[in-house]
Protein backbone atom coordinates (compact mmCIF):
# COMPACT_ATOMS: atom_id res chain seq x y z
CA UNK A 1 0.00 0.00 0.00
CA UNK A 2 1.33 3.44 -0.87
CA UNK A 3 1.87 6.20 1.64
CA UNK A 4 -0.97 8.70 1.70
CA UNK A 5 -0.08 12.23 0.61
CA UNK A 6 0.09 14.77 3.40
CA UNK A 7 -3.22 16.51 3.94
CA UNK A 8 -3.41 20.26 3.56
CA UNK A 9 -5.00 21.08 6.90
CA UNK A 10 -3.34 24.36 7.59
CA UNK A 11 -0.92 24.47 10.52
CA UNK A 12 -2.44 21.46 12.33
CA UNK A 13 -0.02 18.79 13.48
CA UNK A 14 -0.99 15.34 14.79
CA UNK A 15 1.32 15.78 17.80
CA UNK A 16 -0.25 19.11 18.74
CA UNK A 17 -3.97 18.29 18.80
CA UNK A 18 -6.10 20.78 20.61
CA UNK A 19 -8.35 19.88 23.53
CA UNK A 20 -11.05 22.21 22.18
CA UNK A 21 -13.91 20.18 20.58
CA UNK A 22 -14.72 22.97 18.10
CA UNK A 23 -11.19 22.97 16.69
CA UNK A 24 -11.30 19.18 16.48
CA UNK A 25 -14.67 19.30 14.69
CA UNK A 26 -13.27 21.85 12.25
CA UNK A 27 -10.28 19.59 11.57
CA UNK A 28 -12.58 16.60 11.02
CA UNK A 29 -14.71 18.68 8.63
CA UNK A 30 -11.61 19.65 6.64
CA UNK A 31 -10.50 16.02 6.50
CA UNK A 32 -13.94 14.84 5.33
CA UNK A 33 -13.97 17.53 2.64
CA UNK A 34 -10.49 16.49 1.48
CA UNK A 35 -11.49 12.82 1.44
CA UNK A 36 -14.59 13.64 -0.63
CA UNK A 37 -12.51 15.60 -3.15
CA UNK A 38 -9.93 12.81 -3.42
CA UNK A 39 -12.62 10.15 -3.91
CA UNK A 40 -14.27 12.27 -6.59
CA UNK A 41 -10.95 12.70 -8.38
CA UNK A 42 -10.20 8.97 -8.16
CA UNK A 43 -13.66 8.08 -9.51
CA UNK A 44 -13.24 10.47 -12.46
CA UNK A 45 -9.77 9.08 -13.23
CA UNK A 46 -10.96 5.46 -12.97
CA UNK A 47 -13.87 6.18 -15.33
CA UNK A 48 -11.52 7.90 -17.77
CA UNK A 49 -9.05 4.99 -17.65
CA UNK A 50 -11.87 2.50 -18.27
CA UNK A 51 -13.02 4.59 -21.23
CA UNK A 52 -9.51 4.74 -22.71
CA UNK A 53 -8.98 1.00 -22.21
CA UNK A 54 -12.31 0.22 -23.91
CA UNK A 55 -11.45 2.62 -26.72
CA UNK A 56 -8.03 1.06 -27.26
CA UNK A 57 -8.56 -2.62 -26.52
CA UNK A 58 -12.33 -3.12 -26.80
CA UNK A 59 -14.28 -4.72 -29.61
CA UNK A 60 -14.24 -2.80 -32.84
CA UNK A 61 -17.93 -2.03 -32.48
CA UNK A 62 -17.24 -0.47 -29.05
CA UNK A 63 -14.17 1.53 -30.03
CA UNK A 64 -14.45 5.28 -30.37
CA UNK A 65 -12.08 7.46 -32.35
CA UNK A 66 -10.72 10.81 -31.42
CA UNK A 67 -10.33 11.36 -27.67
CA UNK A 68 -6.98 11.83 -26.06
CA UNK A 69 -5.59 10.99 -22.67
CA UNK A 70 -6.44 14.42 -21.25
CA UNK A 71 -10.06 14.73 -22.40
CA UNK A 72 -12.34 15.68 -19.55
CA UNK A 73 -9.58 17.32 -17.56
CA UNK A 74 -9.32 21.07 -17.85
CA UNK A 75 -5.85 22.60 -17.69
CA UNK A 76 -5.27 25.40 -15.21
CA UNK A 77 -6.47 28.72 -16.58
CA UNK A 78 -3.74 31.12 -17.69
CA UNK A 79 -3.38 34.16 -15.48
CA UNK A 80 -3.26 36.59 -18.41
CA UNK A 81 -6.30 36.62 -20.72
CA UNK A 82 -5.70 35.91 -24.40
CA UNK A 83 -6.13 39.05 -26.52
CA UNK A 84 -6.60 37.42 -29.95
CA UNK A 85 -9.16 34.72 -30.73
CA UNK A 86 -7.83 31.56 -32.33
CA UNK A 87 -8.23 31.31 -36.12
CA UNK A 88 -11.00 28.93 -37.25
CA UNK A 89 -9.71 25.41 -37.62
CA UNK A 90 -9.87 23.73 -41.00
CA UNK A 91 -11.62 20.40 -41.25
CA UNK A 92 -9.34 17.54 -42.16
CA UNK A 93 -10.76 14.51 -43.88
CA UNK A 94 -9.23 11.22 -42.82
CA UNK A 95 -9.25 8.74 -45.68
CA UNK A 96 -9.66 5.13 -44.69
CA UNK A 97 -7.41 2.58 -46.32
CA UNK A 98 -9.12 0.17 -48.60
CA UNK A 99 -8.61 -3.52 -48.16
CA UNK A 100 -7.08 -5.39 -45.30
CA UNK A 101 -4.16 -7.62 -44.59
CA UNK A 102 -0.50 -6.86 -44.45
CA UNK A 103 1.14 -3.79 -45.84
CA UNK A 104 3.38 -4.03 -48.90
CA UNK A 105 7.09 -4.48 -48.35
CA UNK A 106 9.26 -1.42 -48.59
CA UNK A 107 10.70 -0.95 -52.08
CA UNK A 108 14.01 0.36 -50.78
CA UNK A 109 14.94 -2.94 -49.09
CA UNK A 110 17.55 -4.96 -50.99
CA UNK A 111 16.06 -8.01 -52.68
CA UNK A 112 17.69 -11.40 -53.18
CA UNK A 113 15.96 -13.60 -55.74
CA UNK A 114 16.31 -17.36 -55.56
CA UNK A 115 14.99 -19.54 -58.39
CA UNK A 116 14.49 -23.19 -57.53
CA UNK A 117 15.09 -25.12 -60.76
CA UNK A 118 13.63 -28.53 -61.44
CA UNK A 119 16.18 -31.23 -62.34
CA UNK A 120 16.27 -32.83 -65.81
CA UNK A 121 14.54 -36.11 -64.89
CA UNK A 122 11.78 -34.19 -63.08
CA UNK A 123 11.17 -32.06 -66.20
CA UNK A 124 10.28 -35.10 -68.29
CA UNK A 125 6.57 -35.73 -68.79
CA UNK A 126 5.55 -39.10 -67.30
CA UNK A 127 3.19 -39.80 -70.24
CA UNK A 128 5.18 -38.93 -73.35
CA UNK A 129 8.67 -38.37 -71.96
CA UNK A 130 9.09 -34.91 -73.55
CA UNK A 131 10.40 -31.96 -71.53
CA UNK A 132 7.68 -29.98 -69.78
CA UNK A 133 7.17 -26.27 -70.55
CA UNK A 134 7.14 -23.69 -67.76
CA UNK A 135 3.64 -22.20 -67.55
CA UNK A 136 4.00 -20.12 -64.41
CA UNK A 137 5.64 -19.82 -61.01
CA UNK A 138 4.64 -19.66 -57.37
CA UNK A 139 6.42 -16.66 -55.87
CA UNK A 140 6.65 -16.17 -52.13
CA UNK A 141 8.32 -13.31 -50.35
CA UNK A 142 9.46 -12.92 -46.76
CA UNK A 143 11.57 -10.62 -44.66
CA UNK A 144 14.83 -12.16 -43.63
CA UNK A 145 17.53 -10.93 -41.31
CA UNK A 146 21.27 -11.12 -41.58
CA UNK A 147 23.09 -9.44 -38.66
CA UNK A 148 22.97 -5.68 -39.25
CA UNK A 149 21.16 -6.17 -42.57
CA UNK A 150 17.46 -6.46 -43.34
CA UNK A 151 16.52 -7.68 -46.81
CA UNK A 152 13.71 -9.22 -48.83
CA UNK A 153 14.12 -12.80 -49.97
CA UNK A 154 12.04 -13.80 -52.99
CA UNK A 155 11.75 -17.51 -53.79
CA UNK A 156 10.36 -18.61 -57.12
CA UNK A 157 9.17 -22.19 -57.70
CA UNK A 158 8.32 -23.13 -61.27
CA UNK A 159 4.93 -24.71 -61.74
Amino acid sequence: MQDAPPLATGSHDATQLSEDPRVLQQMIGELLTTIGQLRSTIDKQAAHIDYLVRMTFGRRSERVEGPTLFDGFTPPAPETPAAEPAPPSEETVVLKRKGHGRRKRSADLPCERQVLEVTGPERACPCCGQERVKIGADVSERLDYRPACLFRQVIERPT
